[in-house]
């Protein structure tokens, strides 16, 4: 079985974690972020924009606007802490 993404997205105010990811695209300060399974480690700086995760069971993409942040990728988890987000609708 081909391995999958989690994603950890937290604020200071809540912690939200999206198992079983197929990719996830980051906002980086130096342009966009494709992330795969078994990605290099890394860290991220994060400029305000939107991020795209594509779950694995429904393929449904899902989008949020994201503010700075900075995200932190190792052993198939990417961990983006912001100040905010919040989720936009299927077709964005």
């Amino acid at each position: 079985m081909k391995p999958l993404l989690q994603l950890q997205l937290q604020t200071p105010y809540e912690t939200v974690v999206y198992p079983g990811l197929l990719e996830i695209t980051l906002p980086g300060a130096d342009g966009v972020v494709g992330i795969l399974p078994n990605h290099a480690p890394m860290i991220i700086s994060l400029r305000a924009g939107v991020m795209r995760f594509l779950k694995k069971e429904d393929r449904t993409p899902l989008h949020y606007s994201i503010q700075l942040g900075v995200a932190y990728i190792a052993k198939n988890t990417c961990l983006v802490l912001v100040e905010s987000y919040s989720q936009q609708g299927e077709n964005s």
